[in-house]
């Protein structure tokens, strides 16, 4: 091999220890190092797709944003997804200003509006939540004050799209910010739009009320109680890990209480490590290609902080997803019998299932419960459930069909 070749693909095995020197090579032969770095980077970037959803919707609930990337199999559905969502808070925030003013119709003022009128017309109203309350009342009294002829006049007046599933929807999101005021507006769009009916989103709603005290729409779940007095099957965190990240201003990891158990937070870090992973590495390869004495002794100390970055991006990413998976375990009063693996990637998912039905097996005998999440949206396919129930197949375990996002597993 050509000397410079060789120390070349010694260079971006350095950055990349888990690319073969094949494999680079092949790379080298159509790309120059700068192209090569960047193929690369994008290969192993976790939140490439992330990112972009971050770019094209920069008003979004952040939330929102890492539950649509997580969610789905490619980054058009998750696209569709925020564009759907999107118009219906949109559409939300605009429905108050919005009202049908019919022509003022002649009619005594001196009309007397008895109390069983004003409820009738609180009804009217909640049927035709885009008429201005003034017209209804003029429409009600021109039909002598009868019901049912005032709703085929009113009927007739409405738009096409008056009585349609977006004003049910809003209607919806109007009751569900009467039962829980805590949770933002955005959030109860997000909620209502991943599930089938209203009922199974008020369910999910008071499932996260109950397992957080004043949940505030968050994903922080310091004050959780621990309801399950059964010996958990728990995860615990590798610190030895921490021992190898010599990165200068370190963050001081864990030590922030008030995050320590928000998988947003931990998300938010590694996202800034990848791109102070993906900025280092790109200055060692413009270093290496100058091929000087000093050019190549860059390249050594912005790799040296590259790999450092990505060390600490791998570590949060981990912490992100430890996090996420305890948050779901209070959700279901930490039973022993159900893992939910929502807001994981395959990857992170796959590990600790694997680790988890292993320690479930030894002291059980009846069925696992593992839940992920798909199925319950109108548009994409969900990557974790066909990817777990495989997982888990390969392995010889037994499986049983439960329901939309969710089957059991036993030995």
């Amino acid at each position: 091999m050509n000397p410079d070749i060789d120390r070349l693909v010694k260079f971006l095995q350095s950055l990349f220890p888990n690319i073969n020197s094949d494999t680079l090579l092949e790379l080298l032969q159509t790309n120059d190092i700068q192209s090569t770095v960047t193929l690369l980077l994008n290969d192993d970037n976790e939140f490439q797709d992330l990112n972009t959803l971050k770019s094209m919707f920069p008003d979004t609930d952040e939330f929102v944003l890492y539950e649509s990337w997580l969610n789905y199999d490619d980054i058009e559905s998750s696209i569709n997804y925020l564009i759907d969502y999107n118009s219906k808070v949109a559409d939300l925030e605009t429905t108050n200003s919005k009202s049908i003013i019919l022509p003022k119709q002649k009619h005594q003022n001196q009309v007397k509006i008895t109390i069983q009128d004003e409820q009738i017309l609180t009804q009217l109203t909640e049927i035709f939540p885009k008429f201005n309350p003034d017209s209804i009342l003029d429409v009600y009294i021109k039909n002598s004050k009868v019901f049912d002829q005032t709703v085929v006049e009113l009927s007739n007046y409405a738009d096409v799209d008056q009585i349609n599933s977006r004003d049910i929807f809003n209607n919806q999101i109007t009751q569900l910010k009467e039962m829980f005021p805590n949770i933002h507006t955005t959030k109860l769009v997000h909620y209502l739009n991943n599930h089938k009916t209203v009922e199974e989103t008020i369910e999910t709603l008071f499932q996260l009320n109950d397992s957080t005290n004043q949940w505030n729409g968050t994903l922080n779940i310091k004050d959780v109680p621990k309801k399950n007095t059964t010996p958990e099957i728990g995860f615990h965190f590798d610190s030895k890990r921490e021992s190898n990240i010599t990165i200068s201003n370190q963050v001081d990891i864990a030590q922030d209480k008030k995050h320590q158990d928000d998988p947003l937070y931990f998300r938010r870090i590694a996202n800034d490590f990848m791109r102070e992973r993906n900025n280092n590495f790109m200055q060692a390869a413009n270093h290496f290609s100058r091929g000087q004495l000093t050019g190549r002794k860059s390249a050594e100390y912005y790799s040296e902080l590259g790999r450092n970055a990505s060390l600490k991006m791998h570590l949060f990413m981990e912490k992100a997803a430890d996090a996420q998976l305890e948050y779901n375990r209070a959700r279901h009063n930490r039973d022993p019998n159900v893992i939910d693996l929502h807001g994981l990637t395959v990857k992170q998912a796959k590990e600790r299932l694997e680790l988890y039905s292993n320690q479930w097996a030894l002291s059980n005998t009846g069925w696992l419960k593992i839940i992920t999440g798909a199925g319950n949206h109108s548009k994409g396919k969900g990557k974790l459930y066909p990817a777990m129930y495989s997982f888990m197949t390969q392995r010889k375990w037994r499986t049983k069909e439960g329901g939309d996002g969710w089957f059991f597993v036993s030995q």
